[in-house]
Order: structure tokens, then sequence, then C-alpha cells
């Protein structure tokens, strides 16, 4: 896949003190969290990786490691994700669909990088655009939790803006879309951004 690669970042990762605030032009070392919308086995058994909308892209990817409560995936890069893996899946399947990519929160450079067998996550990249969310929120009733706060589908957008401000952007709650260029670094466990 061509650069950029847009990634997800919500105000609160640097709320909890895990990085600074990100600025247009920064040079940083992240890991790449996903959450998938769609995966199932595939037959294919070539990696692919296409931009879809906001930080979504639909992947071919290979299941490089498969344990009880993290699970990563290599669709030209390397993502982890920290929950359980789907039902049936092993190391070593090939899965296609949906996925987000957003930043690694902590999990990872704070401890999964130790984990027996856990790959080198951390890539090199250059931020070239950052975009803010511009959709407002609404209340929605979610079942079993009861009325919370979510952005009105019907008017999502992002204006862009040179440095986050995690802090004073939308009140606190923002969400942003970091467009970043890979640089041609080997990955690493240890981060020079993370704090």
């Amino acid at each position: 896949m061509s650069d950029p690669w847009k990634l997800n970042l919500a105000s609160w990762i640097v709320q909890d003190g895990n990085y600074g605030d990100f600025a247009k032009g920064d040079e940083c070392e992240v890991a790449l969290e996903f959450w998938a919308k769609t995966l199932e086995l595939t037959e294919q058994s070539q990696p692919r990786c296409t931009w879809v909308t906001d930080c979504y892209y639909d992947v071919v990817a290979r299941i490089v490691l498969c344990q009880k409560d993290v699970w990563v995936l290599d669709f030209g890069l390397l993502a982890y994700r920290e929950s359980s893996p789907l039902e049936g899946l092993a190391a070593g399947d090939w899965v296609t669909g949906r996925i987000g990519l957003g930043i690694d929160p902590f999990f990872y450079f704070e401890r999964l990088h130790a984990l027996p067998g856990m790959p080198p996550l951390i890539y090199s990249w250059t931020i070239e655009r950052i975009l803010l969310q511009t959709a407002p929120f609404v209340e929605a009733t979610t079942p079993g939790i009861g009325n919370v706060l979510v952005r009105d589908e019907s008017k999502r957008g992002y204006r862009n803006i040179d440095k986050t401000d995690a802090w004073h952007d939308d009140g606190g709650n923002a969400e942003y879309l970091l467009e970043c260029c890979h640089r041609d670094i080997a990955p690493k466990k240890t981060s020079r951004t993370a704090t």
C-alpha cells in the first residue's frame, strides 16, 4: 500500500500521558492497534491493505501471533489487537475483511512488547497532515448501558489543524486522523515518542 497511512488518535491517549501532542511534520515512533469491523478466513495468501475511508482499510492478512488475549496481523505492516482472537482463528491463518487502524494507546509499548513470541511492532512515521473530527455529539441509547454521547454520523467531517491540543480540542473529546508516511526503518520494540 502506498503512503500516507491514516491512523486514528483519540484525545484520551495523549491526556493519559502516553504521548505528547502531535504536530504536522513530526517524526514519531508508534505501534499500530487494529479493531475488526469484519474478518473471516480466506484462501488468499498475499498480504494486501487498501484504504476505504477515515482510518478503515480492507485487508488480506496473515495472523502471525495468536494468543489468548492478543493477536497480530500482517497486511504488509504488523498491527496488534489486545483481545481474544475471533473464534476458530490460529497463527498462520489468512483472513480478509475490514479493520480500523489507530495509534497504540500504551498496551504494546508498556507491556505487550515483552510477551514471548511478540514481534517488533513500533514503526517510524512522519506526520504529513492532522485532521480533527468535526461531527457534533448526540445522545444515543445503548442496550445494557443507557444513554451515551456518540458522533452524529450524518455530519462526519474533518478540518485540517497543525497540531493536536488534546486537552482543549472539541472540549477535550477530540478524535484525530493522522496522515502518516511510513519511514523505511525496521520496526522495533521501544519508542522514542512514548512518554
